[in-house]
């Protein structure tokens, strides 16, 4: 299974010149895990719910008064599309993330979530115990000839 079918191509974009209020709003709103920043309509980085809690507990400052400038630049790591979802789930891991961009090149064409890849590989699971449940019942079946 590949990123490509699993990642959201329908990702949230918030400017780096807005606050961090902004950005949760737009989470909360959307109802996901993060939000790309944005430099001039060109993705900057990416905001997650986690960073932001932390932004918030750090600074005890309202939401509205931290700016998303203050936030790094660039992804901390990312797949591409065609990365299988087990090496996602690696990188996920690894970097204590719930998000990871899906980098093209140099062009960000998705994210995709640990909820996103959990929810696949429990499909995938299902799937495969039907038809080993399938051909179980297939194999056991018998046939009368003439």
């Amino acid at each position: 299974m590949l990123i490509s079918d699993v990642m959201n191509t329908d990702y949230r974009t918030v400017a780096r010149s807005e606050s961090l209020k902004t950005a949760v709003g737009v989470m909360l709103r959307a109802d996901v895990e993060a939000v790309i920043i944005t430099d001039e309509d060109d993705p900057s980085g990416i905001v997650t719910r986690r960073k932001a809690l932390i932004a918030s507990f750090k600074t005890d400052d309202p939401l509205s008064e931290i700016p998303l400038a203050g936030f790094s630049s660039g992804f901390p790591t990312s797949v591409g599309p065609d990365s299988t979802v087990l090496f996602a789930i690696g990188r996920l891991v690894s970097a204590e993330l719930e998000v990871l961009p899906v980098v093209d090149g140099l062009d960000l064409v998705g994210v995709v979530t640990r909820q996103d890849m959990l929810d696949e590989y429990t499909n995938l699971r299902n799937e495969a115990f039907d038809t080993l449940e399938r051909r179980s019942d297939w194999e056991s079946t018998t046939f009368d000839h003439p």
